[in-house]
């Protein structure tokens, strides 16, 4: 609408009725009025105008008159929601005229919002909008009535929605009861829980009063709902959990370590045991095993039918498992029964046991020994040595009439097995507990007498776990002179055995057919021999080293065998091997003592089988342990307070591989060892090729590089300044092998160190101003193997190389003198340590020194010039046999020498005062 023009004469004055009109609440959609009124205040007319808004919502219906000189029009002013969002409206509009105050200003003020259930109150204002009975706070859709459909937890959201509904723009309530348990899941969708627990979040409460089951409800039989009723549960408000095996309150699936052991469950799954068995473990009692053998060949018996069954108060129980032993005489139970156990041996007779195996001879010696006379030979006969006594399995051999004596009725007996008359009796073995006591320590002879047959019984019973080992002894019944022999290839077992059986038990060597040692009487305690026995040979001054302490440490297995000795930040040392023999009865053993050698832990890695435990590196937070599990490289990373795993690593790097040692570097570790090895149950020589692998810090391998081509069998690896230095064996294990290799992997030089026959290598250190030191034995230019050291510089040049051996002077010819291990002292002399004695039975010669079957740790110092500074013999305390293994220097400026006797054995020396 046009403003009409202005007249010159602007005396005239507009006034407005209000200057301001409220319209307060304004539905959305409708149009508001109020009445407004204009007056000419002046003598002259006023032609008005119109509002001029910013829109089309403001209008008077008594725009674009005339008023007349105090002349007033009324209309009514209307403004219209359509043009406006929701929510509250102030404006100021301009009402154009011609008089002097034109413009004139109106503010309007108002309110505008739906009103959904058209009651009158706009929905701002109203507590339900849509007028369905729930509060707007409360209602999911508040401006959507439920039009008459159920909603049972007021939240308005239908319990069920039709098409209409869905129309309407509503879904149907999944949570009709508004428990927070959606219907789906909850078995009452209509009965809300009101606050009572519901674990599982099935709609069920946890516990049910009388108030909740006049609602309709009952209690949840499994209230975390783990599928685990809670009467068996022992964790009934735990999913996650529902077991507790060894009642700690913390579950199976949160607990490291379900059985409590000791050992964590990872642990146990490496170790091949049972997580849930307190019993089973890698340090526990393992299964009952054991050997058979004969009591006089020594010959380790196949085919040997071993039953075990489990008795309670006397009587079987439903625990039984059968076993047969192997060709090396070993027997193995699986099972495992916690208490008394009873086993059985017995062993079919073959055509090994008939004919002459039983003679006339036996008769005889059977009727020498029933009138008291010693059927044995005398060895020189006027001479000073006498026969063996009668050995108690001689006396149960002859006694095969079974009445505990030996009579002339016996020797008719096995007469007529000799002879093979029908009416003899049938050839049968019978087995007796290795352990059945048969010494009378008083007396100093066998209990067993010609009228007092001791055997023990044919059931050899005995407690488990307190006993594991259980080896039985086979005697042919009527085969007196334990003639008999075992099948061609046969293992024996050795004369240390029986040694280490009576250090423990005490008794006679005769017991099995053998001499007993002129060293040493059994039962005896000899004093450790740390006297220089070659102060001659020494030209410098002698540096004696005198014995402080020794302790050892055994494994599961019947025999244990270290390899590598660790001096620890902590003054303590680590000593890895393994228990058992390969290929098949080994598990790795790392043995962590303390500065004095009190035992910190003990443990045992991987199920019986073909595992080496070969060396190990100490980082800030734990010990590297490196060998072999099942014929593949293996790298174990251990707590150094517990000794359990924490990093588990295997590498297949080629057919039988084995790292034999690591070093820590800046980029993780690099280590040596080999691979394809052709002699696989050789634990220190294999014939494969050699190969360094390289490791990041959480032993991952990276790479791995073979060296082949220069050493057949890596030993050790060390580094020292920019380079790494490896030692090892060359084909054939013929000569040392030395390489060395700059920082970049790239191989500087290969160095061959030997003479025309064998040489072993197995020792290397490098002294602090950069001499390569190595050590092992060689047969070239010896009598037999002797130690072997050489000194070499960094350009891989020999400077001195030296031979020594049999420090006890024996005839050479039969001394073996096998050097392990080898480290520099702190005054730059370097440590040798080895093993020496005799490995021949056709050979035995005793002196002031010892006798050469007994090996004795050896100990040899060289000055850097390669002078011989002394050489040391350490014997075993209880007459048993001494190899010296490894060897380290102690902070107080001794030497812990790792001792193999068949355990772990720690020997601490300090130089003599």
């Amino acid at each position: 609408m046009a403003i009409p023009t202005v007249a010159t004469n602007r005396s005239p004055i507009l006034a407005l009725s209000s200057n301001a009109l409220d319209f307060g609440d304004v539905a959305m959609g409708e149009i508001a009025t109020a009445q407004l009124c204009a007056q000419n205040s002046g003598h002259f007319p006023i032609e008005l105008g119109v509002f001029a808004a910013s829109n089309d919502a403001v209008s008077w219906s008594a725009e674009n008159q005339v008023i007349l000189d105090g002349q007033q029009v009324c209309g009514s002013l209307s403004i219209d929601s359509g043009y406006y969002s929701k929510g509250k409206l102030s404006t100021t509009e301009s009402l154009t005229h011609n008089g002097s105050n034109s413009p004139k200003a109106l503010t309007i003020n108002a309110r505008f919002d739906l009103d959904t259930d058209s009651d009158g109150t706009l929905d701002y204002a109203d507590a339900d909008d849509d007028n369905d009975g729930v509060l707007d706070t409360l209602d999911t859709y508040p401006l959507i009535s439920l039009g008459g459909s159920t909603d049972t937890d007021g939240d308005g959201r239908p319990d069920d929605c039709d098409t209409d509904c869905i129309a309407r723009g509503m879904v149907a309530d999944a949570d009709d009861d508004n428990d927070g348990v959606l219907d789906t899941l909850d078995t009452y969708p209509l009965v809300g829980l009101g606050g009572l627990v519901d674990t599982d979040g099935d709609g069920r409460p946890d516990d049910c009063d009388s108030d909740c089951i006049a609602l309709g409800m009952a209690a949840d039989a499994d209230d975390d709902n783990d599928g685990v009723l809670d009467a068996s549960d022992a964790f009934p408000l735990d999913t996650a959990e529902s077991t507790d095996t060894d009642g700690d309150l913390i579950g199976n699936n949160a607990d490291l370590d379900d059985d409590g052991d000791g050992f964590s469950d990872a642990q146990e799954v490496l170790d091949g045991t049972d997580p849930l068995n307190e019993a089973d473990c890698s340090t526990c009692a393992p299964a009952v095993s054991g050997i058979a053998y004969h009591w006089n060949t020594h010959a380790l018996m196949a085919s040997v039918d071993v039953n075990l069954v489990g008795m309670t108060e006397g009587v079987a129980n439903d625990f039984s498992q059968e076993t047969t032993s192997n060709t090396e005489g070993l027997y193995a139970f699986t099972e495992k029964y916690r208490g008394v156990n009873r086993m059985t041996v017995s062993k079919a007779i073959t055509d090994g046991e008939s004919r002459s195996v039983i003679s006339s001879a036996d008769a005889l010696a059977a009727l020498k020994m029933a009138v008291g006379i010693n059927p044995n030979a005398d060895p020189d006969g006027p001479g000073p040595e006498e026969a063996l006594p009668v050995s108690p399995y001689q006396y149960i051999a002859a006694d095969v009439t079974g009445d505990g004596k030996i009579t002339s009725a016996d020797a008719l007996a096995i007469l007529k097995m000799a002879v093979e008359l029908a009416s003899a009796e049938p050839r049968r073995w019978v087995f007796v507990a290795e352990d059945t006591d048969f010494w009378n320590e008083a007396s100093g002879s066998f209990k067993t007498t010609r009228q007092n047959i001791t055997r023990g019984s044919d059931e050899m019973t005995f407690d488990y776990p307190e006993k594991s080992v259980q080896n039985a002894v086979g005697v042919l019944m009527g085969d007196v002179n334990g003639s008999w022999s075992a099948p061609e290839g046969s293992e024996t077992v050795t004369e240390h055995h029986f040694r280490e059986f009576l250090a423990s038990q005490g008794g006679s060597l005769s017991q099995w057919g053998l001499k007993d040692s002129a060293e040493l009487a059994f039962g005896e305690e000899p004093t450790l021999n740390t006297t220089n026995e070659f102060e001659d040979l020494n030209d410098g001054t002698s540096t004696q080293m005198a014995k402080q302490w020794f302790q050892n440490y055994s494994g599961s297995q019947e025999e244990s065998h270290g390899h590598f000795m660790l001096a620890t930040s902590d003054n303590g040392f680590l000593q890895v091997g393994e228990t058992g023999f390969i290929p098949v009865g080994a598990k790795i053993l790392v043995v962590k003592v303390d500065e004095n050698g009190s035992l910190l832990w003990r443990k045992e890695f991987g199920s019986l089988g073909h595992n080496l435990g070969n060396s190990a590196v100490e980082t800030d937070d734990a010990y590297w342990v490196v060998g072999s599990k099942d014929q593949d490289s293996v790298v174990l990373k251990l707590d150094k307070h517990t000794g359990n795993i924490l990093i588990d690593r295997i590498f297949d790097l080629g057919g039988s591989d084995a790292i034999e040692a690591l070093i820590q570097t800046p980029r993780g570790f690099t280590g040596v060892g080999y691979r394809y090895a052709v002699d696989t149950n050789n634990t220190f020589f294999t014939e494969g090729k050699g190969v360094m692998v390289f490791l990041d810090h959480q032993g991952n391998k990276l790479n791995e590089i073979d060296i082949g081509n220069y050493l057949a069998h890596g030993y050790r690896i060390e580094q020292y300044n920019n380079a790494y230095i490896v030692a090892g064996l060359t084909q054939d294990a013929q000569d040392y092998g030395l390489l060395k290799f700059d920082l970049e992997n790239q191989l500087v030089w290969s160095k061959v160190i030997g003479g025309a026959n064998s040489d072993h290598n197995f020792a290397m250190d490098i002294s602090d101003d950069g001499f390569i030191y190595l050590s092992g034995h060689t047969l070239s230019g010896v009598d037999n193997w002797d130690t072997y050291t050489v000194k070499v510089d960094q350009s891989g040049d020999v400077l001195w190389e030296k031979k020594l051996g049999n420090p006890r002077g024996f005839d050479a010819t039969y001394i073996h003198d096998e050097a392990w291990d080898l480290v520099v002292g702190r005054s730059g002399n370097v440590f040798v340590i080895a093993g020496t004695g005799d490995e021949y039975q056709s050979y035995s010669e005793c002196n002031d020194r010892g006798c050469s079957d007994q090996w004795r740790a050896y100990l040899i110092q060289f000055d850097k010039d390669g002078n011989l500074v002394s050489q040391q013999t350490f014997s075993a305390p209880e007459a048993g046999d001494w190899a010296g293994e490894a060897l380290v220097m102690t902070t107080d400026g001794g030497l812990m020498i790792g001792i193999d006797n068949g355990q772990f054995g720690f020997l601490k020396l300090l130089p003599e005062q």
